[in-house]
């Protein structure tokens, strides 16, 4: 389903069983194409195409996170102190802990491979607002700095914005000034995900364009992404725009004052776009 929905042309069915891969004619579907009568829009791949098309979708596809379980931890997650530390912490702040089991799926030498990581859920018991987050070292071992993911912050019930704004100024006092972090972070949602259904039923208004960030870059090129009106809503929460440590993309989250001047002594001009310095 992510690949069908990510538009990499595959859908669940033909993963399972990538026989049933189905290509599509170029010729017959472009209105520019000389198209022969009686050429199908649709036709089955060849096996060799199939096995070609199935490798370009295992490496392309990018690295995702989805879950295992709840309220079990399996002994292959590489270390769990942190969710000792966010448990105590989250008691601290009002808020329930729960704690659950993630894949991570990714490509690596020339084949997808999938890895246990431990998960917390922190969910304010007023407002059923929650957030998944995860330690990023658990995904990257050579990290030096401690880099926190939000997987998902939602609120499952009728819109609050101001609860919303709460929940998250309690959970960045959490993170970054009781546990230490130096960049929480996280990637809004650009299309609908039916596993997270809106409370009215409209899945498109949130993903309305808003705006656009233009990232400019030392070799003299630029970026620009579009800013949709969800990830607009996360900026009024308290959250700032950086660019994704992972890909080519902006996310949203917190960083620490002595990571920012950190950032600034190293490319002023490049992150003084996203933060001016003090």
């Amino acid at each position: 389903a992510r690949a069908a929905h990510g538009g990499y042309g595959w859908s669940s069915l033909q993963i399972l069983n990538p026989s049933r891969y189905i290509k599509v004619n170029l010729d017959a579907v472009s209105p520019f194409a000389l198209r022969t009568p009686g050429q199908a829009s649709f036709e089955r791949a060849s096996v060799p195409e199939t096995f070609l098309e199935f490798r370009h979708l295992l490496k392309n596809f990018p690295p995702f996170l989805a879950l295992q379980e709840w309220e079990k931890l399996y002994e292959s997650i590489p270390f769990t102190s942190w969710m000792e530390e966010a448990a105590t912490a989250a008691n601290d702040f009002g808020l329930k802990a729960r704690f659950g089991t993630y894949c991570w799926n990714r490509f690596v030498n020339g084949e997808r491979v999938t890895d246990d990581v431990g998960v917390v859920k922190l969910t304010c018991p007023d407002t059923g607002i929650y957030a998944d987050i995860l330690d990023s070292r658990q995904t990257d071992r050579e990290l030096k700095k401690r880099l926190l993911k939000f997987l998902i912050i939602r609120n499952p019930n009728r819109p609050n914005f101001f609860a919303l704004r709460r929940f998250v100024k309690k959970i960045e006092s959490m993170i970054m000034d009781c546990l230490g972090y130096s960049w929480a972070y996280g990637h809004p949602l650009d299309r609908d995900d039916p596993a997270y259904p809106t409370w009215d039923g409209d899945t498109q208004k949130r993903f309305r364009p808003h705006g656009s960030k233009t990232v400019n870059y030392a070799d003299g090129g630029s970026l620009t992404h579009k800013v949709n009106r969800l990830t607009a809503t996360w900026t009024k929460t308290g959250m700032q725009l950086f660019p994704s440590p992972e890909r080519d993309e902006l996310c949203v989250g917190f960083m620490s004052d002595q990571f920012k001047h950190e950032l600034l002594d190293d490319d002023a001009e490049f992150w003084n776009q996203f933060f001016k310095s003090t």
